[in-house]
């Protein structure tokens, strides 16, 4: 049952992968969709006896590091790096040991204010319509700080409530943004 299980999601996750190539929209956004449909339900480890990680989020926050590491190295060594050297030779930890992320975090406060003040009839309705404003404006502050440094979802770690955590590369325009 759970390889057949295991199959199923291969085979869909192959379907869905030829179609965006056909259509042409293979973007990291859309991959990024896909393999959460695809992959949030399996584990990244099976020699474990309880997983803890799924594959998509396992796949997602490696994609986060890489895109990070290589926006860092562009930044720093103007296109002429060889990862190889810089990151696996022994006597590289030097180069590894460098603050190459920047962890960001946001939240709203006082936003329980501008929820619960409601004293109509219409007062489930109105908190609802609230919370959505706060849920709709929290993610385009995100999609704009995303788009600004031509990044995807993919660096945004967590995301609920009036709050959010982004993986972002340490480079100067990152720090302004």
């Amino acid at each position: 049952e759970k390889e057949e299980y295991l199959d199923n999601v291969l085979k869909q996750l192959k379907e869905d992968l030829e179609e965006m190539k056909q259509k042409n929209i293979l973007t990291p956004e859309k991959l990024n969709s896909v393999l959460e449909e695809s992959c949030i339900y399996f584990p990244s480890s099976s020699y474990v006896d309880y997983p803890d990680v799924s594959y998509y989020d396992h796949v997602k926050l490696t994609a986060a590091v890489a895109s990070c590491m290589y926006l860092y190295d562009i930044e720093k060594q103007n296109n002429k790096i060889n990862y190889k050297d810089t990151y696996f030779k022994k006597n590289q930890k030097k180069e590894r040991e460098k603050t190459k992320f920047l962890f960001v975090s946001s939240e709203f406060t006082g936003i329980q204010n501008f929820i619960y003040t409601i004293t109509s009839k219409m007062a489930m309705k109105s908190l609802r319509g609230r919370s959505f404003y706060l849920e709709l404006f929290i993610e385009h502050i995100i999609d704009e700080i995303l788009e600004s440094l031509n990044l995807s979802r993919v660096n945004l770690v967590y995301s609920a409530g009036s709050q959010f955590y982004m993986l972002l590369p340490n480079v100067p325009k990152a720090v302004k943004v």
